[in-house]
C-alpha cells in the first residue's frame, strides 16, 4: 500500500472526538451511538439545540425507513463512503440486489435530516449502479415499487424525480408495469413527453398516420375507403388521406341550388 493512502495530514482526520449522543430510531426501537460534532445536517443541529439541556436521548420517528437505511447514513457520516454493494457485481447479484431501494430510501430520508450532500452522494452511487446495470443487462430501475416509493417520499421538483423521468422517458419499453405507476408519477411525466416531442407543423394533421390507422376493420378485411380509391370514387391526398373530390365532380344530379316553380 503505498504511503499516500495510509498517512495524511492530521488537520485533515474527521473530528470524531467530544460526546456521544444516543438516537432511537423509533418505532423499530433501533439505538444508534453517534459523535455529536458529525451531526452537522440542518435537522440534528435543531434537534441538538433544543434539547442540549434535556433528554440525551434524541428519537426520530420514521416509520416508512428501516434502521439499516439510517446505519448507511451513519457509516457515511464517519467514512464518506456509502457502503450497500453486494460482494461482487456481477449480473445475478445485481439482478437479485435490494441495493437500489436502499439507495432510493437512503436519499429520501436524508431529505427529512436536510443533508443535501448526502443525497448528492445518493446521486453519484446510483449513477455508478445504473451504468452497471446496463454493461450487465440488469436493468431494473422500472419497477413499480421503486417509482412509487420515490413519488411517495419526495416532494415536486426533486432531483432523484427528475433522474427517473430522464431514465424512463429515453429508455422506457411498453411491456413496463405502466399500469402499477403512482397517479403522481403521470403528472410528472406527461409534460415532459409533450415537451420533447416534434413540434406540429400549421396543420394538425401533419405527421399523422393515414386515416386507415384509426379505423376499426381488421387487418383481414379491406377498408372501406381502399375499396372507394380502387373504383375511383375517391382520390387519395398524402397530407390528409382521401377525399371525395371525384364524386363531387361526377355526379351532377346532385344540384347546389333549388328552383322554385311558381304555382298556376
Amino acid at each position: 500500500m503505498a504511503a499516500q493512502e495510509i498517512r495524511e495530514p492530521a488537520k485533515l482526520a474527521p473530528k470524531i472526538d467530544g460526546e456521544v449522543i444516543t438516537i432511537d430510531f423509533v418505532p423499530r426501537g433501533k439505538k444508534f451511538y453517534i459523535h455529536r460534532n458529525v451531526l452537522t445536517a440542518p435537522y440534528f443541529q435543531r434537534e441538538l439545540k433544543q434539547n442540549q439541556e434535556g433528554d440525551e436521548i434524541y428519537r426520530i420517528f420514521s416509520p416508512s425507513y428501516n434502521p439499516e437505511t439510517f446505519h448507511l447514513y451513519v457509516r457515511w457520516l464517519y467514512t464518506g463512503k456509502v457502503w450497500s454493494a453486494p460482494d461482487e457485481d456481477t449480473a445475478e447479484n445485481l439482478k437479485h440486489s435490494s441495493e437500489d431501494m436502499m439507495l432510493i430510501k437512503a436519499f429520501c430520508l436524508a431529505g427529512k435530516f436536510e443533508d443535501r450532500a448526502f443525497q448528492d452522494t445518493i446521486i453519484d452511487v446510483l449513477f455508478l449502479k445504473l451504468k452497471l446495470e446496463e454493461e450487465t443487462g440488469s436493468r431494473q430501475y422500472h419497477g413499480a415499487e421503486y417509482v412509487n416509493c420515490i413519488w411517495r417520499h419526495t416532494q415536486p421538483g426533486s432531483p432523484l424525480r427528475k433522474l427517473w423521468l430522464d431514465l424512463i422517458v429515453s429508455h422506457g419499453l411498453e411491456a413496463w408495469p405502466w399500469r402499477d405507476y403512482t397517479k403522481d408519477f403521470y403528472l410528472d411525466i406527461i409534460p415532459i413527453l409533450l415537451k420533447s416531442r416534434t413540434q406540429c407543423e400549421q396543420s394538425p394533421l401533419k405527421g399523422l398516420l393515414n386515416s386507415c390507422a384509426y379505423h376499426q376493420h381488421t387487418d383481414d378485411r379491406i377498408c372501406h375507403k381502399r375499396k372507394r380509391l380502387e373504383t375511383g370514387e375517391i382520390e387519395e391526398h398524402s397530407d390528409a388521406g382521401a377525399r371525395d373530390t371525384k364524386r363531387a365532380k361526377s355526379s351532377p344530379s346532385r344540384s347546389s341550388h333549388i328552383v322554385l316553380v311558381p304555382g298556376p
